[in-house]
């Protein structure tokens, strides 16, 4: 394995902190020296066969891993984006990356010789030049072809421009989601499994902005990802008579009908002032007067996806391949690969013929 030792540093980087181990617990749980780890995860020494057997038990990664020369992505790169809404420690934020960068290199192999179509593309404008984030939510939603109103399946209308999305269960609750689009290579989503569907299709929406307005990082892009979420959901033009006179019922029952949470559309009301400054600080009490801020009633069933398991169907139908032989192509370990990848059912993407 001498031949693979330039790049198993990184992959082994990648698994432990995926599994959320410092080098110490590695080296204890394998019985190597820290140092030693250090030195094998910066690639100055070799790794032996056994080694990489002792890490692959203890990180739950097949062997095969290790040997993978993918490129990896930071969260401070260009094209890669996440939600969180409190600061989040180091250690939780590499275990993201790491998780991120794992599922970037399992779709990338997933999608090798894979022809697809979908019904329309990921259209990219620049904010200022092509308009405000709420004007530019506008043109994505004529590009598309939207109807006025609500967005009934937000999903279905991300996955129809051949993005993926895949529930995840990241577990770290901060975190709702993160999105990378790497030139080559179908955009993707990861959202956090954990979160309540108002909040899905939130963030899908706050991740979607980002995909069509940030080819860089700025400290305004997620103000600007926000904006463009809240115009792309609830249009100003389409709800803002809907907002007005609200109340924590109404918007209890508004929450239904626009499929975005009351703590949205209380802010939504602000924001097109169809209410007054008084009257959102007055909802907003109240919101946590009754508990609402941590749990809303009329909970939104989360949006299935389709993409994935379009895509997984087409191995073994088209291919003849086991879910073994997926794992193996993508360096998977199997529980990981059915947790990620499995669940999701029914048609959306094309397979091209």
């Amino acid at each position: 394995m001498t031949d693979a030792a330039p790049y198993f540093g990184e992959m082994l980087t990648v698994a432990r902190e995926a599994a959320k181990m410092t080098q110490t617990d590695l080296a204890r749980a394998t019985g190597y020296d820290q140092s030693v780890v250090s030195r094998m995860e910066s690639g100055d020494i070799a790794i032996t066969e056994s080694a990489a057997v002792e890490f692959s038990k203890a990180l739950k990664v097949p062997v095969s891993f290790f040997r993978q020369t993918d490129r990896l992505y930071g969260l401070g790169a260009s094209f890669l984006f996440h939600r969180k809404r409190q600061t989040i420690p180091n250690p939780d934020l590499k275990k993201i990356q790491a998780e991120v960068n794992i599922i970037q290199m399992q779709l990338s192999r997933l999608l090798r010789g894979v022809p697809l179509e979908s019904e329309y593309h990921v259209p990219t404008f620049e904010v200022g030049v092509d308009g405000s984030p709420a004007e530019i939510a506008r043109l994505v939603r004529a590009e598309w072809q939207l109807p006025a109103g609500p967005i009934r399946n937000l999903v279905k209308v991300v996955e129809s421009a051949g993005i993926f999305v895949i529930y995840h269960r990241f577990h770290i609750p901060k975190v709702d989601g993160a999105s990378l689009w790497i030139t080559g290579l179908s955009p993707f989503v990861v959202l956090n499994e954990r979160m309540p569907g108002d909040r899905t299709r939130w963030t899908l929406a706050h991740e979607l902005g980002h995909m069509v307005m940030h080819r860089s990082v700025s400290k305004s892009i997620e103000d600007e990802a926000d904006e463009f979420a809240s115009e792309f959901l609830m249009p100003e033009r389409d709800i803002t008579l809907d907002l007005r006179d609200l109340t924590l019922p109404k918007a209890a029952n508004l929450k239904l009908t626009w499929r975005s949470s009351m703590q949205a559309l209380i802010y939504r009301a602000k924001d097109v002032r169809a209410i007054t400054p008084e009257k959102y600080k007055s909802l907003y009490i109240q919101l946590s007067k009754h508990g609402f801020r941590k749990a809303e009633p009329n909970e939104l069933p989360r949006e299935e996806t389709s993409n994935i398991s379009n895509l997984i169907r087409y191995h073994t139908t088209e291919n003849d391949m086991s879910v073994d032989d997926l794992c193996r192509m993508t360096h998977s370990d199997k529980d990981w690969f059915e947790a990620t990848y499995l669940p999701a059912a029914g048609p959306r993407l094309r397979i091209a013929k």
